[in-house]
């Protein structure tokens, strides 16, 4: 039996190492049978039990991430936690068998979003990176997998500590790939994704740039022909994309498109990458679009989001994102243009998306606000109050599915509180304006110094309150509303782009109230002459 055990478990390594050369799909398939075959007679005590099950998990994730059958995920990770099992503290293949239960629980955490498969993730790596100490062979692995499923964590939860412990691992990684290194542009890579995600949760500018700094070291480490070079300018690109939007320097944003049409064209037709890559030029064009208004750039960008659309087909896993970058280049080109055909595909693309990310889904509060945004656009063309309260609902809906700490809860106030607004502006409930009012405070609160969504939320609550004033007279709620507006202006740069509705708003919000010391000083006066 041991010889049948033996020869089974050597043809399954033959066809496994023959796929992970070929990506021969018939050798894999084979392959999972010869360990499954020898698995069975390992559970009757037949040959290396723990290695038997780790192998067969193996091959199993390599069939999921071929074929997407989440059954052999699940079925890899039962067998991985049997393999972790048999592997008593002290054992030397412990350490990797607490990796690969990780790994695989991460894995399925993107698939499914249950917290739990994170949360339990992230205990095993660190397990992992306990048992691999500094100067281990296998501690450079530890560290760069607890950081990037810290990372996944804080995406979810908006933890600061599991912010700045993952921005504190890949330092260590990157120490431990020293110039001349062959993974030291990987960490350089990772390093630069934790940095760029404190800067858009925290706002401290140095992040931003030591996070370009290390995307443009991973670049310049992965020249033409290298197989990661499109990676690294597609990262290097979106940080530029940032910095453009805080600083608004020109040669940030055209040397972000510069990057992104060059990771296009490394991803030519039949490309896996081709597209993300034509998401991310399309994202750049709009941007420029809103700087230059160049009406080339909008249709451009809807091309490449139509083109990326027609790669997700129904059923693929990625079409959610391609209908919703769509929807939002289409709502884009309908506020310039006004081509009311434009708005509704973008409603209903938004809501396919919205289908496609039902009750559970991690993007299901973003594809709620989105589709809440296109409703309200739509109102205030057409005035369907329809329209109107299922935004103010779906905002709603998105604002309880995230949490508190998330990162995204400040915009999820802000959006619901301008729905509020709107309907207010329409039917005239107080309720509708104190509770946006209340909402714009939060939103506030969520944006301290330093935040670079800051001017945006003191914006909107000044433009609230200067609503009320006008309804009710509070006096203070013009001054709080010009105090914001002049703290909003010192953090928008000549060139950014809330800029100039800033100026509009303060100005009217300044003649409101010398328009009130005028109204008062003239009563003073008939209070004189009477």
């Amino acid at each position: 039996m041991f010889r049948q055990w033996d020869k089974l478990t050597d043809r399954g390594q033959e066809l496994y190492d023959q796929y992970t050369d070929t990506a021969d799909g018939a050798a894999l398939q084979e392959a999972v049978e010869c360990f499954q075959k020898a698995a069975l007679m390992s559970s009757q005590g037949i040959g290396d039990v723990a290695w038997t099950f780790s192998i067969l998990a193996d091959t199993l994730e390599l069939r999921f991430e071929q074929v997407g059958d989440c059954k052999d995920l699940d079925d890899a990770i039962r067998y991985y936690h049997e393999a972790l099992d048999l592997t008593p503290p002290g054992h030397p293949d412990r350490s990797f068998r607490l990796s690969n239960v990780g790994n695989a629980l991460c894995t399925r955490f993107e698939q499914v979003g249950d917290c739990k498969d994170l949360n339990d993730a992230i205990s095993y790596h660190q397990q992992t990176l306990d048992l691999t100490p500094p100067g281990h062979s296998d501690r450079l692995d530890s560290l760069v997998s607890l950081a990037d499923a810290l990372l996944t964590r804080v995406e979810q939860v908006g933890d600061r500590k599991d912010l700045d412990d993952a921005i504190g691992y890949n330092h260590e990684a990157l120490d431990l790939t020293p110039s001349g290194h062959p993974d030291r542009s990987l960490s350089l890579n990772n390093l630069g994704n934790a940095l760029l995600t404190r800067f858009e949760q925290v706002g401290d500018r140095k992040d931003l740039d030591d996070a370009i700094g290390c995307y443009q070291e991973a670049l310049d480490l992965r020249p033409t022909g290298h197989p990661d070079r499109s990676l690294s300018l597609t990262n290097l690109a979106n940080a530029l994309l940032t910095c453009f939007e805080q600083v608004a320097d020109r040669k940030d944003l055209e040397d972000a498109i510069g990057y992104n049409h060059e990771a296009l064209d490394l991803a030519p037709s039949g490309h896996p990458d081709r597209s993300s890559s034509l998401t991310n030029t399309a994202n750049a064009l709009v941007t420029r679009f809103e700087q230059v208004g160049d009406r080339k750039d909008l249709d451009d960008a809807i091309g490449y989001n139509h083109e990326a659309l027609e790669l997700t087909p129904p059923g693929h896993p990625d079409r959610y994102l391609s209908l919703t970058n769509l929807a939002n280049v289409l709502l884009s080109r309908f506020e310039q243009v006004g081509d009311r055909k434009d708005l509704d595909d973008a409603i209903g693309y938004n809501r396919e998306t919205l289908d496609l990310t039902p009750s559970g889904h991690l993007d299901r509060s973003l594809s709620l606000m989105n589709l809440a945004n296109a409703l309200v656009t739509r109102f205030e063309q057409v005035g369907d109050r329809k329209d109107l309260d299922d935004a103010i609902g779906y905002n709603h809906e998105a604002l309880g599915l995230t949490p508190p700490g998330h990162p995204g809860r400040s915009l999820r106030f802000n959006n619901l509180a301008d729905a509020l607004v709107t309907r207010f502006e329409q039917v005239g409930d107080r309720k509708d304006l104190d509770d946006a009012i209340g909402y714009n405070h939060e939103a506030l609160d969520l944006t301290p110094s330093g935040h670079p969504d800051r001017s945006l939320s003191l914006y909107n609550l000044a433009n609230a309150l200067v609503t009320r004033f006008e309804q009710v007279g509070y006096r203070e709620d013009l001054d709080q509303a010009i105090r914001h507006h002049q703290e909003g202006l010192d953090l928008t740069p000549t060139g950014h782009p809330l800029r100039s509705n800033i100026l509009r708003s303060f100005a009217l919000a300044l003649s409101a109230r010398l328009d009130e010391i005028l109204r008062v000083e003239q009563g003073y006066a008939l209070a004189f002459i009477n």
